[in-house]
């Protein structure tokens, strides 16, 4: 039962025609919203609950005895992503019903287990059904949606309604003259608001993003008009372009700005293959061999290629080395390091975006809750005077600019759309910045 209305965000303190301080807030009950202006004003709209889709009768082959992550077990594919992953948290889990050939419906933690943040199914301990059995799953999955509170220039305040999503939902394109006041975030299965879904422009993005900086040597390179600017995008998936737009990758809308920015006199190169770490480049293996292959086998796609292509400047981003501890993380920047100085190159060192583990906004608060490479990346590079574009810190600033972030990841976990690889190379351009 709802105890009436409950303050979600505190009160926003805003300059008003008087010049005096004026608080604006924010108040949720159920899908209501309620805004109250720096005038005093309240203004009441309903949201929309989450839209879902129904499937009935899919046949899914049980074959996995586990169920574990995203990686292990048999898929729903009603919340797929990509053919291999589901979207994290869209599986309404309560609807599944699952029934065997006979029609018999089958019991959860007995005949199967279920991983429901993926929809990975596996057979239960106690499952009479023989590995490779044929079940009919019947359930929902959920999409999620971005709503804006928008004013427009007399003052008229509106909800606008966003298009719902499996992935990636669009925000509200404002009309001319209307100013974002807040995103409503409406998240997978959302029938009831709360602080979690409320996402007021409480700040602009910065100027200079906290823990980036530029290096002595590189900011020399940079302001050095009479020579050429060579600069190598390196890493992971991401760095690639998994799942983005053609042309909207990171590196891709940095070379876009470095156009723009530098002229001819810069020339940007990318270099990432998916699910690669650091050292899988160093290794050069069978492992590293069979992920380049996956990749299309692209001549110099190499770390051997890193070094040969001359880069005056290399930006790395692996998401990937997240979780490995820093014992082991060492050894392999210590000797990209030392082979970048023999050969005179400049290394930029770029924080990944994070995960979506949970699609909750206290995770962007708490940086404790959310795992990341960032603390050792940061250390590494003060240690060594490397300069660093902090892209993790600046999407944990995200939602002070009214974005959820964890809605920004075209395979809802890793990956992120166009606007999360805009917030990358942005992070990076402040770095390399000429006018800076």
């Amino acid at each position: 039962m709802v105890q009436g209305f409950r303050k979600v965000i505190l009160s926003l303190l805003v300059a008003c025609g008087c010049g005096a301080a004026c608080a604006q807030s924010y108040k949720v009950e159920g899908m209501a919203l309620r805004y109250t202006d720096a005038k005093g004003k309240t203004h009441r709209f309903q949201v929309a609950p989450a839209q879902y889709r129904e499937v009935a009768g899919e046949a899914v082959v049980l074959k996995s005895r586990e169920a574990a992550g995203f990686w292990m077990g048999d898929r729903l594919t009603g919340p797929d992503v990509n053919g291999f992953l589901n979207t994290a948290g869209s599986l309404m889990e309560n609807t599944l019903v699952l029934r065997d050939s006979l029609g018999r419906i089958l019991v959860r933690d007995e005949d199967y287990v279920l991983v429901a943040q993926f929809g990975m199914l596996g057979l239960g301990d106690k499952s009479t059904l023989k590995p490779g059995s044929t079940v009919t799953a019947d359930y929902r999955y959920s999409l999620q949606r971005v709503d804006a509170l928008v004013k427009d220039k007399k003052g008229k305040v509106a909800l606008v309604e966003g298009e719902p999503a499996l992935l990636s939902p669009k925000h509200p394109v404002l009309e001319q003259g209307q100013t974002l006041l807040c995103n409503v975030y409406v998240s997978f299965g959302c029938v009831s608001l709360s602080d979690e879904n409320i996402f007021p422009v409480l700040e602009a993005p910065s100027a200079w993003t906290p823990y980036s900086h530029r290096s002595k040597e590189l900011d020399a390179r940079i302001k050095d008009s009479s020579r050429p600017l060579r600069i190598l995008c390196w890493g992971d998936s991401i760095t690639a372009g998994a799942e983005v737009e053609a042309g909207f990758s990171w590196p891709e809308q940095l070379k876009a700005w470095a156009a723009k920015s530098y002229g001819e006199r810069a020339e940007v190169l990318i270099m990432g293959i998916g699910s690669t770490q650091m050292r899988d480049w160093l290794r050069n293996d069978d492992h590293f061999k069979d992920l380049q292959g996956r990749n299309g086998n692209l001549p110099g796609l190499t770390y051997q290629g890193v070094l040969d292509a001359k880069p005056d400047v290399v930006v790395s981003e692996f998401l990937n080395d997240m979780g490995l501890p820093a014992e082991e993380l060492v050894p392999v920047y210590d000797r990209v390091l030392a082979d970048f100085r023999a050969r005179g190159i400049l290394w930029v060192i770029m924080t990944p975006p994070p995960v979506v583990e949970r699609y909750v906004l206290s995770d962007m608060r708490d940086d404790s809750q959310m795992a990341s490479i960032a603390p050792f990346l940061r250390n590494y590079t003060q240690a060594n005077g490397l300069s660093l574009a902090d892209n993790y810190a600046r999407w944990r600033h995200l939602y002070k600019e009214g974005i959820p972030y964890f809605a920004h990841y075209n395979n809802g976990y890793n990956h992120p759309d166009s606007l999360g690889h805009r917030v990358m190379a942005e992070e990076v351009a402040k770095v390399l910045d000429p006018a800076r």
